[in-house]
């Protein structure tokens, strides 16, 4: 009949227009100590959407660690202004190598994420956990960081859905103070000339 045509043909063009919606997707390539990675980009069916990201890539761990080591923060909130590292000195080295990693295996598609969560003790009896995390990409011969979050506390619900870091957002009141071969795209994302010789 011609409403069963009709319907047949609708239900086609649903089928067929499924195959255009962009969906993410995520792979977890390292996780150990509290180190996570993550690549995450979109597909348009099965095919994963080219960001021209200039990936994968090598950058050793050492000149991460430089370059991650020069990252400062400043907080915006309460009355007192505070400068310290983006990562905890104790984590640049593993943190650095983690994103090696990622690097080293994310696609033209997939932007690179490394979490770390660190667990401390309060009153020598309470665990409290704390999230640093970052959002990276290489593109036209520079390597954009991006901080999500540095040193904030998970609160219990979230701590079996670690937030992910989204360009653009910032969950944190704070911005980047950054040295020479860098420079500011927003208030907590650098541009890294990463080959310069000041990282080596």
């Amino acid at each position: 009949s011609l409403r069963r045509a009709a319907l047949a043909a609708v239900a086609l063009a649903a089928l067929a227009g499924a195959g255009c919606i962009t969906h993410t997707v995520r792979e977890t390539v390292y996780s150990q100590g509290g180190l996570t990675v993550i690549l995450r980009g979109d597909e348009r069916g099965s095919t994963p959407v080219d960001q021209g990201y200039d990936q994968p890539i090598t950058i050793a761990g050492v000149r991460l660690a430089h370059i991650l080591s020069r990252i400062d923060l400043e907080d915006d909130s309460g009355k007192k202004r505070e400068r310290r590292p983006a990562i905890a000195t104790e984590f640049l080295y593993p943190m650095a190598e983690a994103l090696g990693k990622g690097l080293a295996e994310a696609g033209p598609s997939q932007q690179v994420i490394v979490q770390l969560v660190e667990r401390k003790k309060r009153l020598g009896v309470f665990d409290h956990y704390y999230l640093t995390s970052l959002l990276c990409w290489a593109k036209e011969g520079m390597l954009y960081v991006q901080v999500g979050r540095s040193g904030w506390e998970i609160p219990k619900r979230r701590r079996d859905a670690i937030p992910e870091p989204n360009p653009g957002e910032h969950p944190q009141a704070f911005r980047l103070i950054v040295v020479e071969g860098m420079s500011l795209v927003d208030a907590q994302t650098a541009s890294v000339e990463w080959r310069s010789p000041i990282f080596a």
